[in-house]
């Protein structure tokens, strides 16, 4: 993708010199820091000493729990697609009942 923006030429007091350019407004307010976190605290001590057994199986439940089980995409899809089938005609046929024109009597 070509960009159509272009900067205004800076011109460089000694030449052969390329100038320090910036992107953004310019602040004289120092960057702000990055907090520490409890994690990253613990994972640098865990960096230092062997894993033990209970931070292995949490370390690899969390794996689990972020990556899915083993189901096959295929399975997945189908299952997602008859569930939200068999919701669509539940809803259909409830709208349906809810909205239809009052029987006459008599």
């Amino acid at each position: 993708m070509l960009s159509t923006t272009r900067g205004t030429p800076v011109t460089t007091p000694a030449p052969g010199v390329i100038p320090d350019t910036t992107s953004g407004p310019v602040s004289q307010e120092p960057p702000a820091a990055v907090p520490n976190t409890a994690r990253a605290r613990e994972a640098a001590a865990a960096a230092n000493r062997p894993e033990t057994s209970a931070e292995h199986f949490r370390r690899e439940a969390l794996r689990g729990r972020l990556h899915g089980s083993r189901v096959s995409l295929v399975w997945l899809v189908l299952a997602a697609a008859i569930l939200g089938w068999g919701l669509g005609l539940i809803a259909s046929a409830r709208f349906h009942w809810r909205t239809r024109a009052p029987r006459r009597q008599g």
